[in-house]
């Protein structure tokens, strides 16, 4: 994707799709919330989550935990082909993670952890 095709991405596309997906993020993102602010959570540099601190989740919590991550990941990277493909450019799902990828480091509050795009842990 060139710089002028970048430009072109309709971001704030919406399909009945990409609705459904950020509703099941905005719901799911309840029970996550939390550990962002504990440090268990962290936003990769390629626009996913990860569980960086296995041990500051209570351990009757983690296996849950663990399956919030798994299933927001899929709705993560569901949500950057469905606007990929709104856009008709179904080629541009990298771009878009990339872009997306950006867009949630910068909107994380401070405090929260996130990766550089050498993998390395920053805390905001």
């Amino acid at each position: 994707m060139t710089e002028a095709q970048a430009a072109d991405v309709y971001f704030s596309v919406s399909t009945p799709k990409i609705q459904r997906i950020k509703n099941s993020m905005a719901q799911r993102f309840k029970t996550l919330r939390p550990y962002f602010s504990k440090g268990a959570l962290g936003l990769t540099h390629d626009g996913l989550l990860s569980i960086r601190k296995p041990n500051a989740i209570p351990l009757r919590d983690r296996n849950r935990i663990k399956k919030a991550v798994t299933a927001d990941n899929q709705d993560r990277m569901a949500l950057y082909q469905a606007i990929a493909n709104a856009n008709k450019h179904p080629e541009w799902i990298v771009q878009i993670q990339d872009t997306f990828s950006q867009r949630w480091i910068s909107n994380a509050q401070r405090g929260w952890w996130y990766q550089n795009n050498l993998g390395q842990w920053r805390q905001k």
